[in-house]
Parts: C-alpha cells; structure tokens; sequence
C-alpha cells in the first residue's frame, strides 16, 4: 500500500502526518507520495532533509489544489510503486497507531474502497469527515430526509462506535483507500472541483463503476481541519467558500435528478442567510453569487487568482472573515442600548 499526502503551507501538520506514517513497518506501508502544491513556508526545505527510500516527494510549479494535487499523485504511486491500494489524505490528518494494521488484518476485496473513523482533535467524530448515503437515492431516503434532516442520511455516532463495516455512498479524502483495481475503472479526482467536492465526485464515479465504498470504523484517524469554524460557521480564509459554495451546488445537482431546482433555491437561501456571521457579509455575498452563478452554468473556467482577487477586494480578507457569532452581535446591540 502507498499514502499519497496533498500538502500547501502547513509544514507543521505535514511533519506530524509524515511521521505518522513513516512509524508504520514496510509490510504496512511500502511508500509515501508527498504532494507539495508549491509551498513556501519551509516544506520543501523539510522534505528534502528527510532520507527514507519509501517517501517519493512530487513538487508542482503552481497550487493546483486538493483535486489536482491527488490526481497528480495517484498517477505517481501506481507509476513508481505498483501499488495494490492507495490511502489519500489531507496532511492534517494523522493515522492513529494501530490504523494501518486495522486494514491489514481484515480481507479487503478488490472491488471496494474503504472509507476511515474520522474524528477531531477533542475526540469527537468530525462533522466535515462523516460519511453518508445518497438523500436523493430513494424516495424512503428522501422522506426521511425531510423528516429529520442530516440524520437521516448520515452515518450515525453509533455505527461510528460498532465494529462492523457498512457500505456508504460518499466519503472524504481523508483516511480513503481505493485499490488499483478501481483506479483502473475510473478516471481520476476531477482536477476542475480545486478543493472540495473533488472526493464526493470521485465516490459517485465509483459507485457508477460497479466500486462498493465501505466504512469501516476499525481503522481510525484524526483530522486537525480549521478551515471552517463549525460553532461560527465561517469559512477562513474567505475564498474557501467560493469553491466550497460552488462545487456544493454543482454536485447537489447532479445527484439530486428532478429536485435539482428546488434543491437550488434551497441551499442559495440558506447559504445567503449565513452571511450574518460574517464581519463583511457583502464580501461573502458577493463571492456566493459567483459561486452560484457558475455552478448553475457548470463554468469551472474561473481562475484561482480570480477568486483571491474578489476575496481580498475592499479592506483584505483577513479583516472580512473576522467573524463574530450572531449571539455575541445581539449581545452587543442590547449593551448599546441599556447604555442609551
């Protein structure tokens, strides 16, 4: 088996997750492919410190993003290590000790992927990491999904603590193993999405091509993601929610068949009303209107530098997504006028 690691700018995540890894015996893991998006903060000098004959370190001239940083190292670990089965992951994300043996030690057939336990760094399963079922599927996962919401769709904190594996429909690059046999019926993570949605694309493609996905929570890993504050709900850095917004609604639609339009109106809305959390919700209205716009015409043509240019228009996105919560600005408001 062989790890391909996608990383931009975050050498203190990468050296955890390399070593991780690298603590793993060789029958385990016979390679790492680092995929370094054009860091400048100290990684490449890192990487290249390192004397393993199973890391493989693959430098790209520009930031491709996620999407295309895991296509281009697939294409590298099947290229230079034969690998059976490939593991994709974030470089934020850590493997826990026994994780790598945990997959080992059951029979993994061929024509599976297999999906890992993801929690947070407070031990909590991560909400962005959680895998699920199709809503739109069946009618019965439709319903309910009216009825109850995420629930109903999402793989439950239950099955989390069982010991039995479960076939999912959608899982995230984050402890995923696919085998070469799969690689082979399907292209690879479409290199358009940049960053999100380029893993749920991947699953649905194949699902198509007859790939069983399988949670299975016997192998666990850890995920320090801090891109989007959940109890916040803000996207730092801004930009972020372009491809999150956009890539979001583009995939909504295309598993969600006939309900695609109401399925539009429906996330447009409630993505428009979370610009309260944000310090400059014209900035992230702004953004979300592109992002909308060019899901609904499937244009994927606008440029990265673009999207940092709309983000950072006006007084810096830093300052943009400052984020208050909503209670702390009620709070605020009714000190203003008791002072009145």
């Amino acid at each position: 088996m062989v790890a391909v690691v996608v990383t931009f700018n975050r050498c203190a995540q990468l050296q955890h997750s390399v070593r991780c890894l690298l603590a793993a015996p060789e029958h385990q893991l016979s390679g790492i492919v680092v995929v370094d998006n054009a860091s400048s903060d100290g990684t490449e000098a890192w990487l290249s410190s390192l004397e393993d004959s199973r890391l493989s370190v693959l430098r790209l001239p520009q930031n491709v993003g996620g999407a295309g940083g895991f296509a281009e190292g697939l294409s590298k670990a099947v290229e230079r290590f034969n690998a059976d089965w490939v593991l994709l992951m974030d470089d934020d994300a850590y493997p826990t000790k026994n994780a790598l043996q945990a997959f080992h030690t059951s029979a993994r057939p061929r024509n599976r992927a297999f999906c890992a336990a993801v929690y947070d760094p407070s031990g909590r399963v991560s909400v962005i990491n959680r895998p699920f079922w199709n809503p739109f599927r069946s009618l019965w996962r439709f319903v309910t999904t009216l009825l109850r919401g995420k629930s109903a769709y999402y793989v439950s904190d239950r099955q989390f603590e069982s010991s039995n594996s479960l076939p999912v429909d959608f899982a995230t690059f984050v402890g995923f193993f696919v085998s070469a046999e799969a690689l082979q019926r399907v292209a690879p993570p479409d290199r358009r999405f940049f960053i999100y949605c380029d893993d749920l694309d991947f699953c649905e493609r194949l699902t198509r091509s007859s790939i069983e996905i399988h949670f299975d929570p016997s192998i666990r890993f850890d995920h320090e993601c801090k891109t989007f504050n959940a109890s916040r709900r803000v996207y730092d850095p801004l930009w972020k929610s372009y491809y999150a917004h956009r890539n979001g609604l583009y995939f909504a639609r295309c598993v969600a068949g006939r309900l695609k339009t109401p399925i539009t109106l429906g996330l447009a809305m409630l993505w428009a009303l979370r610009s309260v959390f944000y310090r400059r919700p014209h900035r992230y209205l702004e953004l979300l209107w592109w992002a909308l716009k060019d899901a609904c015409a499937n244009d994927f043509s606008r440029s990265h530098a673009d999207i940092l240019r709309r983000a950072a228009r006006g007084t810096g996105w830093q300052s943009i997504v400052k984020a208050r919560p909503l209670v702390e600005q009620t709070r605020q408001l009714s000190a203003t006028k008791n002072e009145l």
